[in-house]
């Protein structure tokens, strides 16, 4: 999202701007991207204990160094750092995006953290009405404060459907906890076994060693394929029937606009920002979550899809929200 928000900056020169990002670890993938790109990146070296410790002190000495306006906080760990940062260097206008619920972390101290993080922001991007809720219904004082900007796709991130599928059902997303639903999934395929001859699942992370031991145990191992990390995603989107996002907890998932950019009919659970996204039954179904019977039950359609998201969800709308942001927060002279 942000290398292609960059990208498309470019292009509008009336609206030109540096943009540089700082991760908290160098040879990442996003920063190869953008940097392939032509963006000037910089780490924390944030590894280790005394890496973390260090990193607060790094972050405020580039930011009095480069003098930014802007300071713009991307994920939860960049959130915290980007909140004590902002305790002792004045000057820029501190922005924070959601992308998700913390629907795990509810615990009272986790409360009380997210209260204060959020509370040093100026304005917050929620890429959801469900994550607009959730943060304003544990920190009721950042109502005012809240944009919602969803996810976009650009023009050519759909490739051309294959004429002949491969696959009946595909998943993509990370494995790194159950947040996806990959077993919901498994067990409605396991209720079906006549109506699908294929399935894949994009994505890797600690759960997925577990996933395939269950995929073993509901005697599916010959028709589901764990592909693992791929770069080739819109390539498989393309060579499916059947998209399902069978996920428990959401922000806004690209997958989602991914897989309906490319045509294909989708089945979704109703969480986060899906509904936003998905019409049920016009371009869609949506089904409750934690439901293998209901996956297993709902009927593929999705035409409409495509030009749906074409319309509504694209990379150059992204922007023009979060740009709006900025605007505001500059010309309000915005402080936390």
């Amino acid at each position: 999202m942000l290398a292609r928000s960059v990208e498309e900056l470019r292009m509008r020169p009336k609206d030109s701007a540096d943009f540089e990002v700082c991760t908290f670890v160098p040879g990442g993938e996003v920063e190869r991207a953008l940097r392939a790109i032509g963006i000037r990146t910089f780490t924390l070296s944030a590894r280790g204990v005394w890496g973390l410790l260090r990193a607060p002190l790094v972050l405020a000495r580039l930011i009095r160094q480069r003098g930014y306006d802007i300071v713009h906080a991307q994920l939860f760990p960049a959130e915290v750092l980007v909140a004590l940062v902002s305790l002792f260097v004045r000057g820029p206008v501190y922005v924070l995006s959601k992308h998700n619920a913390w629907t795990r972390r509810t615990r009272p101290w986790h409360i009380a953290l997210e209260r204060f993080t959020t509370s040093r922001f100026a304005r917050i991007v929620c890429n959801s009405r469900d994550v607009q809720r959730a943060v304003v219904g544990r920190v009721p004082m950042t109502a005012g404060r809240i944009a919602v900007v969803p996810n976009g796709l650009a023009a050519g991130d759909a490739a051309t459907p294959a004429p002949q599928p491969t696959y009946d059902v595909i998943a993509v997303g990370n494995l790194r906890d159950n947040q996806k639903g990959i077993d919901i999934l498994l067990r409605a395929l396991a209720l079906m076994p006549g109506r699908f001859r294929r399935a894949i699942v994009v994505g890797d992370g600690p759960a997925r060693q577990g996933l395939e031991l269950l995929c073993r145990e509901l005697g599916l191992q010959d028709r589901v394929e764990f592909r693992g990390a791929s770069r080739q995603v819109p390539e498989l989107l393309a060579d499916a029937r059947l998209f399902v996002l069978s996920s428990r907890y959401e922000g806004m998932p690209n997958a989602l606009l991914e897989a309906m950019a490319a045509g294909l009919p989708a089945v979704a659970t109703a969480v986060g920002g899906v509904a936003d996204i998905i019409t049920d039954g016009d371009t869609g179904v949506i089904v409750p979550p934690e439901d293998p019977e209901g996956l297993a039950r709902a009927k593929r359609l999705g035409r409409a899809a495509r030009a749906h998201i074409q319309e509504r969800f694209t990379v150059a709308a992204h922007l023009d929200g979060v740009l709006a942001v900025y605007r505001n927060a500059l010309q309000q002279d915005a402080r936390p």
